[in-house]
């Protein structure tokens, strides 16, 4: 048998065509820089035997992941921990089952993992700002915010103009507190221009919101809503947001400031201390709930698909004196929003008039549906509120038109007390 020792002199003389074949690579290629290469792999494999198995066992469990199913990230994950069984002291297996981790939202292992990536990274690599940042979120939502933080700042000291870095940065003092901080590693992240401007603005509401400064916040809110106007980033963000209930604080700021709907806002805050009652945002979450439940509903109400001159604000004055039996139906019902449509039309003209033209009126009436619902309500629930709601619509003093043959339809939001 050949030593080790004896394939590394061989090598470095040039040796014999004996050792040459022994080899299982075939001839090197004419090209001078795969003849660098194919002696590279010779000297790495005769001094590391394990690491031609590693790098093709980290090579196809990357295939596996693409694909993106639960089978496949099983068995990508036993070839990592087979290639990481080779070589302990090697980066890429542990970065790879760490993006693992990350698509199976395992985030504690995922820190973990790509913590000893970073461990084991050259200076040097060309990936270091990538893993960084990832190992940075994983440490976020593995509740570990403090070495997020210091991984984080690390990552945007050596990458200064990645935007995405100073964003996962920011979301993270805002979890630590740190809002002046916060906004201005925000700031940054829009500066850079790689990031969806959108979310940014979110995030910098909510650090001004909870700082205090509500007319700061209300403008930010607003330029999300501008880029994103269905709220989409906070909807489905790229990855969950920090902190229990962060997702509904961010739509109670959006549908207060961003597109106005205070009855959405009042559930979404609702919902935010339900999820989060120990949070460090909970007392400004109580204000907003004071502030938006000491307003006069129904505050989102329309007049649409009207013949009839009808004034809003009569309409509006005259749902008011409704509200209050009304809201009553939903006291059980507090993470509920109904939307009630109502018809209200004015005199016919008799079938015998023909001195005049006549248009579609459609039937006076009204419908009331659930429109939002943040809990798993049960249907009979949801069905005795509509029943208990109904009858009191169609005795609510609405103006009735008084030209003939004209109608209207008014629309509005009703949440409960």
């Amino acid at each position: 048998m050949v030593s080790r020792l004896a394939i590394v002199l061989a090598i470095a003389l040039g040796a014999a065509p004996a050792l040459a074949q022994s080899t299982r690579y075939p001839p090197p290629p004419a090209d001078p820089d795969a003849e660098a290469e194919h002696h590279s792999r010779l000297w790495e494999d005769a001094l590391d035997p394990g690491r031609t198995p590693y790098h093709e066992l980290v090579r196809e469990a990357r295939q596996l992941l693409d694909v993106h199913t639960p089978d496949a990230a099983s068995r990508a994950a036993d070839k990592l921990d087979r290639a990481i069984a080779l070589l302990p002291a090697a980066p890429e297996a542990y970065a790879a089952r760490g993006e693992l981790e990350i698509w199976r939202q395992q985030w504690t292992r995922c820190a973990d993992d790509l913590a000893l990536a970073d461990a084991h990274a050259r200076p040097d690599d060309a990936e270091r700002a990538q893993l960084e940042l990832e190992l940075g979120m994983c440490q976020g939502r593995a509740g570990k915010l403090a070495d997020a933080e210091r991984t984080l700042a690390r990552a945007a000291s050596d990458a200064p103009g990645r935007g995405d870095t100073w964003l996962r940065l920011g979301e993270t003092r805002i979890a630590l507190g740190k809002l002046d901080e916060a906004i201005g590693a925000l700031d940054t992240a829009l500066e850079a221009g790689d990031v969806s401007p959108g979310f940014v603005h979110f995030l910098l509401g909510a650090a001004y919101d909870r700082a205090r400064r509500p007319g700061d916040a209300e403008q930010q809110i607003q330029l999300g809503t501008d880029a994103d106007g269905v709220f989409d980033t906070i909807v489905r963000p790229a990855y969950p947001l920090l902190g229990a209930g962060e997702q509904e604080y961010l739509m109670g700021l959006a549908w207060r400031y961003g597109k106005p709907h205070p009855e959405y806002a009042l559930l979404y805050f609702r919902r935010f201390v339900a999820l989060a009652p120990q949070s460090p945002w909970r007392r400004r979450a109580d204000d907003h709930l004071r502030e938006l439940g000491a307003m006069d509903y129904p505050q989102s109400i329309e007049v649409h698909n009207s013949s009839a001159r009808i004034d809003p604000d009569t309409v509006r004055a005259s749902l008011r004196r409704a509200m209050p039996a009304m809201r009553a139906c939903l006291a059980r019902l507090p993470a509920s929003v109904f939307e009630i449509t109502v018809t209200r039309d004015g005199p016919r003209s008799p079938e015998s008039a023909r001195d005049r033209p006549r248009y579609h009126v459609p039937p006076p009436g009204s419908a009331v549906r659930d429109a939002m619902n943040l809990e798993d309500t049960a249907s009979d629930a949801v069905d005795a509120a509509i029943r208990c709601v109904q009858p009191l619509v169609e005795k609510a003093p609405l103006p009735q038109p008084r030209e003939s043959d004209t109608y209207y339809v008014v629309s509005f939001l009703l949440v409960g007390p």
